[in-house]
């Protein structure tokens, strides 16, 4: 079975767990940066996972945008999502306030896959708002691979093994 992961990034967290989830599907597994992804890259395969950060409440516009521009071919196709941000709680509400009615109910699985802030690579601003809401003052790292494993089997990625 053929997968694509298109994630958005940012400060490469997203990547990040694209690299995890492709090491946990051992399959035919291609990595696509929405900023080099076209159509003719989810043609041919079974399943598409989205990957994307969340910045001011939603998702990134490079990913809103490449879905929107693909929901027909995504129709036909076993779409996955996992989003990164701060909140876990939230992440229905950022998908509602960001996709389609149409796109969410494409999504055979959405999960939150957690969160990075390195604060060496981060603006300014965006670096006092996680210091004052966290409370800290160091790189914040949490990834979620028990998501990453939900997401495979709600899927039913079959994995080799």
């Amino acid at each position: 079975m053929k997968t694509t992961i298109i994630y958005s990034t940012r400060y490469g967290f997203t990547e990040e767990v694209a690299v995890k989830l492709k090491e946990k599907i051992q399959d035919q597994v291609t990595l696509i940066s929405v900023d080099d992804a076209s159509s003719a890259d989810i043609d041919n395969v079974d399943y598409i996972i989205f990957g994307c950060p969340v910045y001011a409440g939603k998702l990134r516009n490079n990913m809103i945008d490449f879905m929107n521009q693909n929901k027909v071919k995504l129709a036909d196709k076993k779409v996955g999502m996992y989003v990164s941000s701060l909140n876990e709680f939230k992440t229905a509400s950022y998908l509602e306030q960001s996709l389609s009615k149409g796109l969410i109910n494409q999504l055979s699985a959405y999960v939150y896959s957690g969160y990075s802030i390195d604060f060496d690579k981060v603006k300014l601003v965006e670096r006092l708002a996680v210091k004052t809401m966290m409370n800290k003052e160091d790189e914040v790292y949490m990834l979620n691979e028990e998501a990453l494993d939900k997401l495979i089997d709600k899927m039913k990625i079959n994995l080799e093994n």
